[in-house]
């Protein structure tokens, strides 16, 4: 866990890992898909890229796009995550209904406030980096969730244990069939969409997060061993200087993985 680039020190206590809420953008819509998936509709499902708009409580419209601004037509629904295209996101969303995709969220381990709108379904609500990796390891861990806890055992000075987590709760929240679908079509995102600097040369699933103005950049993401959650960005919300998920969060989450799974035999996902 690190939870930021400064300096940990008594001036310093904040943990960017668990107590920053920033808005995860496009890595948020795996919870979105999950629910759709779930639902009854594989891969394979021929979705809608094309103009949509709502109507807002103030009277105007809101048209969600993406960043090269085009719409693709008719695509499946593995290709609209590979290449996220919010559109189908937001659509997705709307036919499940929003409270849907909340209870989602909810059940795979994101315990930030959501705020029920559509745009959720894009990443609008702040969530903790260790609440992105919660809720992933859900999908990784065959659609059994368990809470993250930074402790396994505390002993007292007799060796009695005070706290023992070595077996955690384990709550199968969404079943191994839909939590493989999710996971292959997250393999997509890496092979041949948003994700491709993640490469790291053995099966792995994730999911890129860009944040509108450049203020977030996210890549989320697991193999069959290790779930690690990347995000960048200031603290005074500024913007940075063009950066997509896709770039340095994804070559850093990568970076990290081939390292820590050095001396780990490489697996296909179960």
């Amino acid at each position: 866990m690190v939870g930021g680039a400064t300096p940990f020190s008594l001036k310093n206590q904040f943990n960017r890992a668990w107590q920053s809420h920033r808005q995860p953008g496009s890595s948020f819509k795996p919870y979105v898909y999950t629910a759709f998936v779930d639902a009854g509709h594989p891969p394979t499902t021929i979705v809608q890229d094309t103009p949509v708009s709502y109507p807002m409580g103030d009277g105007t419209r809101w048209a969600p796009q993406d960043d090269d601004n085009r719409y693709l037509g008719a695509i499946p629904l593995r290709y609209a995550l590979a290449q996220s295209r919010n559109v189908v996101a937001v659509k997705i969303a709307q036919d499940l209904g929003i409270d849907r995709v909340v209870e989602y969220a909810r059940r795979m381990g994101v315990t930030a406030p959501l705020d029920p709108t559509l745009s959720l379904a894009l990443g609008s609500s702040g969530v903790s980096p260790l609440d992105q990796a919660a809720g992933f390891a859900t999908l990784a861990n065959q659609g059994v969730h368990i809470p993250p806890s930074p402790i396994r055992i505390v002993r007292d000075s007799i060796g009695t244990p005070v706290l023992d987590n070595t077996f955690p709760q384990q709550t199968e929240v969404i079943s191994a069939g839909v939590a493989y679908v999710m996971t292959s079509m997250m393999e997509s995102v890496i092979k041949e969409g948003t994700g491709t600097n993640a490469n790291i040369g053995r099966p792995a699933a994730g999911k890129t997060g860009t944040t509108s103005s450049f203020r977030d950049a996210w890549f989320v993401g697991f193999t069959p061993d290790l779930v690690a959650a990347v995000w960048i960005g200031n603290d005074d919300y500024s913007r940075m200087n063009e950066s997509y998920g896709g770039n340095v969060p994804a070559r850093i989450w990568a970076r990290f993985m081939t390292k820590a799974l050095e001396n780990v035999k490489p697996r296909d996902f179960v």
